[in-house]
Order: structure tokens, then sequence, then C-alpha cells
């Protein structure tokens, strides 16, 4: 496990958490394109451990486990112990090396493939009992962390139900029986969901949560974080993102399987009448492959698609079960497919694992190493500022963290503090884990900037009453993306420059790292900062602020 921080994904869901622990309430009290779940798990586990940086980390990492644990278990029921585990090696590879810890996509892998190999077990039997209340209660909780995959995977698993209870030859009253299913799956779903929406409409208007969720959603991310299917050019240089065109494989080779000649015996239709087990399983996992590949087919990635990418994984290990006996070619087939789903695994976990064993202490085991003696890093190493004062042994770019250590040093405690752009009529990403690493609260609604709508008129005069009504005197304007360009509406520029120019009538930099500038409003004192403090941000002049 790198000790490398999410300046962006990570600090989103830390600041998110110390917020809900602050008493604020998702959508109402701050921005958020999540449900409140992935917060909340944080925020208790901040309040039972405390905040430090491996409490939320080793949550992430429990996650992460168990997605293997469950893939293991369900690819073992169709496979030899070999092959279960290479397959398992694969998702494992994914867990390890996709980075971008404390993302909400993460435990809603694990509800999706243990929510689909419980229905998957309950399709299977003559029991449609109250068994599938537990799934619809896991899609309920996938649903309070993405709202999106809690609806998508609701969809999915009762289009499975149907599917194979319409195929089912040996059930009476198909249609009865159907209604009876959906309705104890939505029961469900209800209990676990319904308690959390009563509690925020009783407590909020709800057009914040539709300007966030749905509004954000389907007007302004598709336009302004959209990218295209990784072409030949981006495949050079991020080849792991090979896996995005996994999903499409598996699709395929489910659709050769299913649609197979009636002279191969026995037909799929007959293996589903008949409960085959490999079969129904085969539906559940296929039809929700598919379902969440159109989900993340807005900003195409590997780590975007890791929702559909897991499950397809599922589904080629049960057709390599189905096809190994097959004869020559179906299972020349099977190792081929076993490879295509191998590589881009490897091609990332290289990448990973490189990184590594290039610098020695980037891991929570190397760093452990280097601070024992066994392990000795080269001097430049050990002479890095990385810290933030709230950080604990996170590391963060060396102007990052000495700009975290300036605000956590003369800024006062409990103090909010804004961490914006240098220029904010064009965004990439703000650094967000600023807050947490100098264990500041945010001081707007809006501290997770989006473009396209910090970039917005109307936001922006939201955020300047914010400042000037809580009288915030630290802002952290930062120019290290202002480079960034992606193929998409984040690179046009929207013209609006309000809060620029509040800042800049009303705030005065006092301290630089780079291109990470400390501003601090006009009538306080800049703080004089001592000689031996060489992690903070230099204080500037205002000579040379002019000329930044």
């Amino acid at each position: 496990m790198p000790r490398e921080f999410g300046i962006f994904d990570e600090g989103i869901i830390t600041s998110s958490a110390s917020l809900m622990l602050a008493g604020k309430l998702v959508h109402r009290d701050f921005f958020s394109v999540y449900g409140p779940g992935q917060y909340a798990v944080v925020a208790a586990l901040y309040k039972v451990f405390g905040s430090g940086f491996m409490v939320p980390r080793l949550y992430d990492l429990l996650v992460r486990s168990i997605v293997i644990g469950t893939v293991y278990f369900t690819v073992s029921i169709f496979n030899k112990p070999t092959v279960s585990i290479f397959y398992t090696i694969v998702v494992g590879l994914w867990m390890i090396s996709s980075g971008n810890y404390l993302y909400p996509v993460f435990p809603c892998i694990l509800i999706t493939i243990l929510g689909s190999h419980i229905l998957s077990g309950i399709l299977a039997s003559n029991q449609f009992s109250l068994r599938l209340g537990i799934c619809g209660a896991l899609t309920g909780i996938a649903a309070l962390i993405r709202y999106d995959v809690g609806f998508i995977l609701m969809v999915s698993h009762l289009a499975a139900i149907a599917l194979v209870i319409c195929f089912r030859q040996d059930l009476p009253q198909k249609w009865r029986l159907t209604l009876r299913s959906t309705a104890i799956y939505i029961v469900g779903v209800t209990v676990v969901f319904l308690p959390v929406a009563i509690y925020f409409v009783s407590t909020s208007p709800i057009r914040p949560f539709i300007e966030d969720v749905v509004d954000y959603a389907t007007k302004i991310y598709p336009q302004m974080r959209g990218w295209p299917f990784p072409g030949l050019s981006v495949l050079r240089t991020n080849p792991y993102d090979l896996a995005v065109y996994l999903p499409m494989l598996t699709i395929a080779l489910m659709a050769v399987e299913v649609f197979r000649p009636a002279s191969a015996r026995p037909k799929f239709v007959e293996s589903l009448a008949t409960r085959d087990r490999p079969s129904i399983y085969l539906v559940v996992f296929g039809i929700l492959t598919v379902a969440l590949f159109f989900k993340g087919i807005v900003r195409i990635s590997a780590l975007q698609m890791l929702l559909s990418i897991v499950p397809s994984i599922v589904v080629l290990s049960i057709l390599a079960g189905l096809w190994w006996n097959r004869g020559k070619v179906a299972r020349a087939a099977t190792v081929a497919m076993a490879l295509l789903a191998l590589a881009p695994a490897v091609l990332d976990a290289k990448q990973w694992f490189g990184q590594s064993l290039h610098t020695p202490d980037r891991t929570i085991a190397g760093w452990m190493a280097v601070r024992a003696g066994v392990v000795k890093a080269p001097v430049a190493f050990r002479e890095r500022c990385q810290y933030g004062p709230a950080s604990g042994i996170a590391w963060f770019s060396e102007d990052y963290a000495r700009a975290a250590s300036y605000l956590g040093a003369h800024s006062r405690e409990g103090e909010k503090i804004l961490v914006g752009l240098n220029r904010h009529d064009r965004i990439f990403i703000n650094p967000i884990g600023l807050y947490f690493a100098s264990g500041r609260l945010p001081a707007t609604h809006w501290f997770e900037f989006e473009p396209g709508l910090q970039t917005r008129a109307d936001i922006q005069n939201d955020m300047v009453a914010e400042l000037a009504r809580e009288r915030v005197r630290w802002v952290v304007r930062d120019a290290t993306t202002d480079g960034v360009r992606e193929p998409n509406g984040s690179s046009r520029s929207s013209g609006v420059r309000i809060l620029d120019r509040y800042l800049d009538a009303n705030y005065r930099p006092v301290a630089a790292s780079g291109k990470v500038i400390i501003w601090l409003i006009n009538g306080e004192t800049a703080p004089t900062v001592s000689a031996s403090a060489r992690c903070e941000a230099s204080p500037i002049v205002q000579s040379v602020s002019k000329a930044l």
C-alpha cells in the first residue's frame, strides 16, 4: 500500500467524513455526487479510532480483501482450484494496483459481487424465499454509497429474476412468482434506503439533492468529465487501459454461449430450465456486466470501468468451466481469454510495483523498513518534506506538504480555510487533500471543485458570500493543474472570474511553495516564519506576489 495521498479523490472522502463528524449533512451543507454511505463509515471510524491516515486506509484494505475472497468463493463453484486461483489473482492485481484509496467504487464492487452471488444461489434453488430481501438490502447499501450503482444493480437483479423464472419450465404461476420475488427484493432495498431518505427530506429541501445528483450527473458531468474510448496513442502510454474493452469481449463470448447452435446439447435455455447452476450464474453476472459497462462509458478508463471489469472476470471464469471439456478449439479459446483477462492487470501491476521499487519508502512496508534501518534511503529521499501536520505518515508532494505545514502552524485550531485554484474560470481539480493534511475544514459548501459548477457565476457568487460571511482568513491558490487539458469541456474557460476578482481584491499572497500560493485576508498581519521551519511554505514579499 503506497503512502501517497490521493489529493483529490481521497481528499473528497476524508473532508466529507470530517464535515459529517462536525454535524454537516451531505447535499444540504456540502456538494457531493456520492451518497452519504462511504462518508458515514469513515466518519464513524474517525469517531472511534481518531482521524489518522491509516484508519480509513485499513478499512479500504479490508473491503478490497473481501472482494478478492468473494470472487474466489464464487468462481470456485465452477472450476478446479488452479483455475479459480488464476481468475482470483487477476481480480487481486486490480485491487492492489488500482490505487484511488477510499474511492466508493470498491465497496460497490464488493456489494455487486456478493449480492449477485447470493442471488444466483437463490435462483438455482427452488426456494424463492425471504433471502431475496438480503440481496435487496445489499443493493440499498450500494445506493447509499453511489446512487447510480444502487439503481443499476437493482434493475440488473430484477431483470435476472424475471428471466430465470421465465425459462424455468418446472415453475407454475410464473408471473405471480416473479411479482412476489420482485416485491421481496424491493422491500429489502426499501428497509435500508428509505429511513435515510426520510431523514434527509425531513432536515433538508430536496433541491440540493436534485442539483448534486440528477442535474450534475446528467447535464454537466458527461460534457465536462467525459473521455472517449482509449485509442492507440492512449494505450501506448497506459496499456492497462486495454481492460476497458474486456467487458465488451466478455459480452461477445457470453453471446456465443447463449446462442450456440441447437446441435450443441444442452442448449442454454434448456440449461436454465433445468436449474443448471453455471447458466444461472452466467445470466446474473452477464446482465450485471452489460449494465455496468454502459454506466461506465462516460469517463472511460480502467478505473472507471472496474465495476464492469470485475463481474466480467467472473463471467470469463464461468465460461472457462463450461468450455474446457468441449474440444480443442473451445479449450484454446479458454486459454486465450484467460490471457486477455490477465494482460491488462499485469501491465497495471507492473507500473504500480515499479514505482515502489524506485522509491524505497513509497509503500507502508518500505517506510517501516527505512525507519528500522533495514533499507537505506538516499539522502535526497530522507530530506524531503512530505508530511502535513495532521496527515500522519501520508505522503504528499513537497509543495503540498509545505503548504499544509504552514497552514497548520499559522491558522487557528478549528478555523476554516478555502483550498482553491490560481484561476476559477477553468477547472480540472483542486487539491482537496490539503484540508486533511492541514487539519482544517472547508469554508464553503462548494469545496469539491468540478468544471461546470464552480466555473459558473451563480456558484462563484455563493462562494464569495460564504467567504465574506465567515470572514475566512486563509486561501490556497494552486496553479499545479493549470496546464492540464482533457478532451472534454473542462479545457474551456467559462469566462467567469468573479471569485478571482474577489480574492485579488481582498487577499494577498504571503507564502508559497512552487505553484502553491497561500493568501491571507487584507488587514491581517502575515506571520513570521522561523528559519528552522524548513518544511513550511516560504514567505514572499508583495513585489514578488505581483509578478506571480
